[in-house]
């Protein structure tokens, strides 16, 4: 590890908080304007929008919490590979009780351990609790060494590296997926004869 690095468990930089889930028998507690995102929304990336929606009321009336924009949330439970992936919220927002959000102190960019997490995907999978369903908690995740390094502009640079990486794979997937739409429209043209082929004539033929 470089010299400028050091290395803190992630319980010193930041709090982390989990969310909750009103009484679904309330009508009145849900279809209301706060967004409110389970683990199976977050799937990487920016979360703009939510499935469901809560009204203040049930957000009051129960642990769910409101996450600003810009958080960090993970989901620390959840079928298949959903346990340990993370997102930043683009948009206020709360969450069920299998999600936390975490609130970083001024030691560390918030985008910064968004990738650093990224990364660490299989390490989160391997440190979660024994039992027949293996979650994630608060209590593990405080417990987790954080290597970092100390200069936030370099935390900065790091991010904005691997932020210009992401925006060259959207672009990549862009263009694939109107090659693939290209290749289906051709596929029906050609293979049904709807647009016939013109084949040049051969002159090494007799």
């Amino acid at each position: 590890m470089p010299r400028e690095w050091e290395v803190k468990l992630l319980g010193k930089l930041c709090n982390i908080t989990s969310g909750g889930t009103p009484n679904r028998s309330k009508s009145n507690f849900w279809g209301g304007s706060i967004p409110w995102i389970k683990t199976g929304e977050i799937k990487y990336g920016k979360i703009e929008k939510s499935e469901e929606h809560i009204t203040k009321e049930g957000l009051n009336s129960s642990s769910a919490k409101l996450f600003c924009k810009g958080t960090v949330v993970m989901a620390i439970y959840g079928e298949g590979n959903t346990r340990g992936r993370v997102a930043i919220l683009g948009i206020d927002c709360a969450s069920n009780q299998a999600c936390v959000g975490f609130e970083f102190n001024g030691l560390i960019e918030s985008q910064f351990m968004y990738f650093l997490f990224e990364y660490k995907y299989h390490d989160l999978r391997d440190m979660s609790n024994d039992g027949s369903q293996k979650n994630l908690s608060s209590s593990l995740l405080k417990s987790m060494d954080i290597s970092f390094p100390r200069c936030k502009d370099e935390q900065v640079r790091i991010t904005n590296c691997l932020l210009s990486i992401n925006k060259k794979i959207e672009q990549e997937k862009e263009t694939r997926s109107k090659l693939n739409k290209q290749k289906s429209g051709l596929m029906h043209d050609l293979l049904t004869g709807k647009v016939p082929v013109t084949v040049e004539p051969d002159e090494n033929r007799a």
